[in-house]
């Protein structure tokens, strides 16, 4: 994971959040747009850079092309927007055989803010942009790996918005910061450990083997994503700029409808506003046929193989078939039981992503399925009386705890006054063991 290295760390992050500290706020998004090139270079080398420059040049000279969607224009405007967006989905397919793994996200926010602002120019929600503004709207530091995906006129807002750093806002940032390598650190990157360990080193023999395999492997995407998105925050945070929050304990939701608009909530309200307008009355297969190319390609491109996308038409089917049924009968089963049903079924088509091989895939599937026997197997109880407290950490953290000791704040005085001293040792611990887990896996 190219985000916790060191030279990110301990080199270019810092320097760019100090230099962006230090110029003017209408110059900040010079040195964040530098870090953010940066960053795509160590992610996927010159070619990650490369397809970057393309995807973000080829996106703002249609936007200064494209007319808007006025009456005598309307045909020669759809015309400019279809083929815009398709150039920034055909560059994403020919980055995808050349660009390693780690800098195919970054392309995937940029192609996504490219799409958004040609939309956003077509009906007349967008100024031209200057290229250096447009620039520092798609690849700046902390939304390159982060997000959040927004439009470009809320970008604007953000940083108008933004005030100059302060000791407050700095200490604060860090303790975000602090919290994101901590997901990051501390329970993804064991996760994945452990994850490749049960795909090499273990021959799964039984159902609870591979029941075991299914939360080891989302704990590891999800805290992968979410810490990348709170260190995100916690660096806009320092430099004074409000990012809005991007998750809302997604585990907590009743359906996989919601499920999505609690997790990415600034890219999932983006794509609902592209995809189903609102005003616009669409039926199922309307919407299959919306869904599916959306969550199959964004699978085909940030994973190797054709899980992926067999990963995303499994979720589209699920979020179809939901729909289908919300009217009918699914809102009369009690809200507990549709969300322990949302997260087995979760569970379950993640585990498409056990493997890259579809041989093995469905091998874990057959054993899933009780294939052989019903025990838990020795190696697999090893691992999880090595790895028990992580995966503990992994379960609480799934659970919006914080909301829960703000509100316990209100009524406790006392404990308001402890967290003054707690919140900022216990930061400095937490950063201690995050670099200490750094350094011992670089010199491994």
């Amino acid at each position: 994971m190219i985000l916790t290295s060191l030279p990110v760390l301990l080199y270019l992050i810092p320097l760019t959040v100090l230099a962006a500290a230090l110029v003017p706020a209408h110059r900040r998004t010079i040195p964040l747009t530098l870090g953010g090139m940066i960053y795509a270079f160590l992610s996927g080398g010159w070619e990650c850079v490369t397809f970057m420059l393309m995807i973000m040049f080829s996106a703002w000279f249609t936007i200064r092309l494209q007319p808007r969607l006025t009456p005598e224009k309307r045909r020669r405007g759809i015309y400019w927007m279809c083929c815009g967006i398709l150039v920034q989905i055909v560059l994403l397919i020919l980055a995808r055989s050349v660009v390693p793994f780690a800098g195919r996200l970054p392309l995937m926010l940029c192609a996504v803010q490219g799409i958004i602002c040609i939309c956003d120019r077509g009906s007349g929600k967008m100024h031209l942009p200057a290229l250096q503004s447009y620039l520092g709207y798609s690849c700046t530091l902390p939304r390159i790996f982060a997000g959040p995906v927004i439009s470009y006129e809320e970008s604007r807002r953000f940083y108008a918005a933004s005030h100059k750093p302060t000791l407050r806002s700095i200490g604060e940032g860090a303790e975000i910061c602090v919290r994101g390598l901590f997901q990051l650190v501390l329970l993804s990157l064991p996760m994945e450990t452990l994850w490749q360990r049960l795909r090499t080193e273990i021959t799964l023999v039984s159902t609870p083997d591979a029941l075991f395999t299914l939360p080891v492997i989302y704990f590891t995407l999800y805290y992968r994503l979410k810490g990348a998105v709170t260190l995100g925050e916690g660096i806009a945070h320092m430099l004074g700029v409000p990012y809005p929050e991007s998750f809302d304990a997604p585990i907590l939701a009743f359906s996989f409808k919601g499920y999505f608009s609690r997790m990415m909530i600034p890219l999932t309200n983006k794509v609902r506003s592209l995809l189903f307008p609102e005003g616009r009355k669409i039926d199922t297969f309307g919407y299959f046929a919306r869904v599916l190319p959306l969550l199959a390609g964004m699978g085909l491109l940030l994973c190797d193989g054709v899980n992926g996308m067999i990963f995303g038409a499994m979720f589209a089917v699920m979020l179809t078939a939901e729909r289908m049924a919300l009217e009918k009968w699914l809102t009369k089963i009690p809200k507990p039981i549709r969300r322990i049903v949302t997260v087995v079924l979760l569970l379950f088509c993640i585990g498409v992503l056990y493997s890259g091989s579809q041989a093995e895939t469905f091998n874990f599937y057959m054993i899933l399925l009780g294939k052989n026997s019903i025990a838990l197997s020795s190696p697999v109880i090893y691992m999880m009386s090595n790895e028990w407290l992580t995966l503990l950490f992994c379960t609480i953290g799934l659970f919006p705890l914080r909301k829960g000791i703000k509100k316990w704040e209100e009524h406790h005085s006392i404990l308001a006054k402890c967290k003054v001293i707690a919140v900022p040792l216990l930061t400095f611990c937490v950063m201690l063991f995050c670099m200490a887990e750094l350094f011992s896996r670089y010199l491994r």
